[in-house]
């Protein structure tokens, strides 16, 4: 956990920023990487500062009155919380959308293209939902350009501490994790590559769903894993010497996030795929390498989640903008060491 200098924001509890955090109490994916964890990240480098509590269903009066800001993550998935925006934005709550997925930008052979069409409830309700919005976290750069400028960017991250100390040993062993809901990458662009190169591991392992291609002997499928804690111990347990992410070239994959590069690191590997070198995806190869090649570039990897994809640093800039939302100019956050 980073140290704190200079003064710290200490409040009485009664003085305390009310956080009122839209998010259904239930684990799940996006809420490991854009709610629970890093607001417990948050708590936990600012134990003074917030009182958060959870809550997505029944929301009455009393929970816009009683909060001093609301963080709403996919306001495009149920239940639909536009009604109660409005009157928390009257009751003089500030609003923040935390968005990590361009629906706006589903490419048509996508599983959910008619589902997030323009016209949908789901679209109806995030536009309202973005118009009361006070501030947008995104999780990367490229919603700036789509959306708006009225956000910054606090990407997907973890603790630097979980990566591990050495690369994955040379087993030749590659990775595909998903559903039925990346078939539009896997077996778009994903196919022929696959064709290609399948032979150069000595094994591959798909996680979730086995996909309907030509495979060789060498392949085994495993279950998905539905509690995101336990599927990343399992996950960087496997030691894994990379993860391939196939990723079909359109808008809504241009917005998309790293995760599978950070997966593989937190096993000791590598990420390949067809996006390497883009914004995100700059320590991801798009081709299987020697082993020198992938620790080379593992250790490049692991550089580079410590200082751009640091989760205790990801949660200072949590706080520091919910203060200056919260807060006069003069009661903000101070800055803090990371380590």
């Amino acid at each position: 956990m980073p140290k704190a200098h200079g003064y710290w924001l200490v409040r009485k509890k009664e003085d305390m920023i009310n956080v009122l955090v839209m998010e259904l109490p239930q684990i799940s994916n996006v809420g490991w990487w854009r709610v629970y964890r890093p607001l417990q990240a948050v708590r936990k480098m600012y134990p003074n500062a917030f009182d958060f509590r959870v809550k997505r269903e029944g929301l009455t009066y009393q929970d816009a009155w009683w909060a001093d800001v609301l963080i709403l993550s996919r306001p495009f998935t149920k239940p639909y919380c536009g009604e109660f925006l409005q009157e928390a934005k009257e009751a003089g709550c500030k609003i923040v959308i935390d968005l990590d997925d361009d629906i706006f930008g589903l490419p048509q052979d996508h599983q959910l293209y008619h589902h997030y069409k323009a016209g949908t409830q789901p679209i109806l309700e995030a536009e309202r939902a973005f118009k009361l919005a006070d501030l947008f976290w995104f999780s990367t750069e490229k919603f700036l350009e789509t959306y708006t400028k009225n956000g910054i960017v606090i990407p997907n991250a973890i603790f630097p501490e979980e990566i591990p100390d050495a690369p994955a040993p040379d087993l030749g062993r590659w990775a595909w994790r998903g559903n039925t809901v990346q078939y539009h990458d896997i077996l778009g662009v994903g196919r022929e590559w696959y064709a290609e190169h399948r032979d150069e591991a000595k094994s591959w392992t798909f996680c979730g769903i086995l996909p309907p291609m030509d495979h060789a002997e060498n392949v085994e499928t495993l279950p998905h894993i539905e509690h995101p804690r336990k599927y990343f111990q399992a996950f960087s347990a496997a030691r894994f010497n990379g993860v391939w992410k196939p990723l079909t070239d359109c808008r809504f994959n241009d917005h998309k996030s790293n995760i599978a590069m950070i997966e593989a690191a937190m096993g000791g590997g590598i990420c390949v795929t067809n996006y390497a070198g883009k914004p995100g995806w700059e320590t991801a190869l798009t081709n299987i390498p020697t082993y020198e090649k992938a620790v080379e570039t593992w250790q490049a990897s692991k550089q580079l989640i410590t200082e751009q994809y640091n989760l205790w640093t990801t949660a200072q800039q949590r706080a520091q903008s919910l203060a200056a939302l919260c807060s006069p100019p003069t009661d903000t956050l101070p800055p803090t060491e990371t380590t």
